[in-house]
Order: C-alpha cells, then structure tokens, then sequence
C-alpha cells in the first residue's frame, strides 16, 4: 500500500504598504475570492486562517509588512493546476503589492 502524501506549499512575502492602505485594497478585496476558489478546487486539503477567513493577521515576524500563506494540496500537479490556471488568482499574484524578499519596495 502506498502512504498518501500531500504538498505544503509556503509563500513569505512582504507588502509594499499596510494591508489598510487604498493601495492594497484590491489584493485584500481579492483574498475571500481566491481563497474560496482554492477551497473548491480539485487537490485542495487545507489553508491557515483565521476566524475572519484568511492568514493576514499572522504575523510571524517582527516586521509587521511581512506575510505568510500556508497551503495543503493532494499534488503539485493540482496546486499548479490553481495557480495558473485560475484567472482570478494569476491576476491576484500578478497585481500582488509585494516587495522580493531581500530588496526594497518600489
């Protein structure tokens, strides 16, 4: 019998701005549609949240600008299936006011 395994997939990021400021407002408006297209898609096991529904009140490091996701999926296949082929979550990712890690915000 073979032992099931499953993907964690971790994002750490830093946003450009507070997640309060205008300019974040579309990537935070954006979040309970992506995260409820990822709940319902195929290969998807489980998210951090928290009692509002998403993980942007962790805040794992002093810096307050740094963010966490965490993700569970069945497969790669199936978390790559979400990421590219999802049209809200590519533009979401593609539109995210986030900075590289290591570099300064533009």
């Amino acid at each position: 019998m073979k032992t099931p395994r499953h993907l964690a997939q971790l994002n750490i990021g830093r946003f450009r701005y507070p997640t309060d400021d205008p300019r974040m407002a579309g990537f935070m408006n954006a979040l309970d549609l992506v995260n409820g297209l990822a709940e319902r898609s195929e290969g998807f096991v489980w998210r951090l949240k928290d009692e509002s529904g998403n993980a942007t009140n962790f805040r794992p490091f002093p810096d307050r600008q740094m963010a966490v996701n965490l993700s569970v999926w069945e497969s790669v296949e199936t978390l790559e299936r979400f990421v590219w082929e999802s049209v809200p979550a590519a533009q979401l990712w593609k539109g995210a006011q986030c900075a590289p890690l290591g570099g300064q915000a533009a």
